[in-house]
């Protein structure tokens, strides 16, 4: 069913808390989305309605969350997704529900495989293991100037958008399943540990910092698509407050990718 055939407007579910944001800045960038109806739920109820049977009368759910215990307070952020989550999420997956993830949500449930492989890829705080491999923990820098290029400007996710804009946000030293997902466009940010801070520093205490810190270089993929069960899945890399949020090309972006996710999934109507 695509989302050219929908005869009223599609509804989003868009899933936020687990990490402080601007929700009245947020959610204009949705409101601002004519044709769409766009309604928040946070955790820890979100938990318990991203699952097939909750979502019947939803067209696409926006992640934007980040669940995890009182910032900066160490290892004990990372937190394990309930049970109800990690029943419901593969069950959206073989449903065949869209997905859009934004920014911070690549860095949630680091502790559950699965879910970085939904996505194709993580953004660790702390060393972990990945695929059977031990990985460092991620980076992060906000504040940059970043151009993101599209690697075919004719993608639907650039639809309306010059082949190549630029934004001020926070990148990401993270962990991408390049092999694993169709990357849409890349930033022109230096991905390293010279460039950008550590997040295990940060979350011990030393913020902007990459004292020590050594790790191979990482992607420079900011937005990639791919096929997780039925459902098709759309990352976005920035998106880190209201400058992103009221960027008409990042809007035009975050739409587009809605709209490619309802068009392109194979949704289940059993």
């Amino acid at each position: 069913m695509g989302f050219l055939n929908y005869k009223v407007r599609p509804r989003i579910l868009v899933v936020g808390n687990g990490h402080s944001y601007d929700r009245t800045a947020f959610m204009a960038m949705f409101e601002s989305f004519t044709g769409m109806e766009c309604f928040l739920v946070e955790h820890p109820l979100a938990e318990q309605v991203l699952n097939p049977q909750s979502l019947a009368d939803v067209d696409a759910v926006v992640l934007y969350d980040m669940p995890g215990g009182d910032p900066w307070a160490g290892d004990g952020y990372q937190v394990e997704p309930s049970a109800a989550l990690k029943a419901g999420l593969p069950a959206m997956l073989e449903a065949g529900i869209p997905i859009v993830a934004l920014h911070h949500a690549i860095a949630a449930w680091t502790t559950w495989p699965e879910y970085a492989e939904a996505l194709g890829g993580a953004l660790f705080h702390f060393p972990g293991k990945l695929r059977g491999k031990e990985v460092p923990d991620g980076g992060t820098r906000a504040g940059l100037a970043m151009t993101i290029t599209a690697e075919d400007a004719s993608h639907p996710l650039f639809k309306g958008l010059p082949p190549s804009f630029t934004l001020t946000d926070e990148a990401y030293l993270m962990e991408v399943f390049e092999d694993s997902v169709d990357v849409v466009a890349r930033s022109d940010v230096e991905y390293s540990c010279r460039n950008l801070y550590s997040l295990k520093l940060a979350m011990t205490g030393e913020r902007r910092s990459n004292r020590g810190w050594e790790r191979p270089d990482g992607s420079n993929a900011v937005v990639w698509t791919k096929r997780s069960g039925r459902s098709a899945l759309a990352y976005i890399q920035p998106g880190h407050d209201d400058a992103a949020y009221a960027n008409p090309h990042y809007r035009q972006l975050v739409r587009n990718a809605i709209e490619w996710v309802i068009s392109e999934s194979d949704r289940s109507n059993g």
